[in-house]
């Protein structure tokens, strides 16, 4: 009986130690650094269900490039990224054949596709839960092979006396929120060349 206790304990804390010690996972391809990723073209991201909020995509891509910026990438302005999509014609969509062609109409290394998958509030009484999950996929403009993907979920909640002043709350939450998304998820990208 006692040998069944200890055992049953030491199970329980190890499951608790292997499930609270894991880091935020992420890939990245073994020969990063050999691939010669300098220029890379931040897409405009991709909603991966209809309810999702332009304006969270917006913030998206603007972090991202200026975390890209000081992880050592040039940054490319989006008012010419857009202009040669929209002249070309070319659907943005995660792929392998998508980041080819991309890659062939921008002239740069590598594509990254920002994929968001969550964005809202849902309210209980006066709490609210604000929750934002992202995907981010650097591909190969030459080949089309992921070089880096992360995926970042990130929820915080508020409360306050009356639902007005919550949802004005929820309103302050919003931004800084999905940009601790972009910041958590560059920050496992190894740094650019210019660093």
């Amino acid at each position: 009986m006692r040998r069944t206790i200890r055992f049953l304990l030491l199970l329980t804390a190890l499951i608790v130690l292997v499930g609270c010690g894991s880091k935020a996972p992420y890939m990245l391809v073994e020969d990063f650094s050999k691939k010669g990723t300098r220029l890379v073209a931040v897409m405009p991201p991709i909603q991966a269900t209809k309810g999702i909020d332009l304006a969270g995509g917006k913030i998206l891509r603007d972090k991202a490039i200026e975390e890209l910026y000081f992880k050592g990438y040039p940054r490319l302005p989006f008012a010419g990224i857009d202009e040669r999509l929209a002249l070309a014609r070319v659907e943005i969509r995660d792929g392998e054949d998508s980041a080819r062609s991309l890659g062939r109409v921008l002239g740069v290394d590598a594509i990254l596709f920002i994929t968001m998958e969550m964005c809202g509030t849902s309210y209980f009484l006066n709490t609210a839960k604000t929750t934002a999950a992202a995907q981010f996929i650097l591909r190969s403009a030459r080949s089309g092979e992921i070089l880096w993907q992360m995926r970042v979920v990130r929820s915080k909640r508020t409360f306050h006396v009356t639902r007005k002043w919550l949802e004005q709350d929820v309103i302050g939450v919003y931004e800084p929120l999905l940009r601790d998304v972009v910041s958590t998820a560059l920050a496992t990208l190894p740094d650019g060349p210019d660093a």
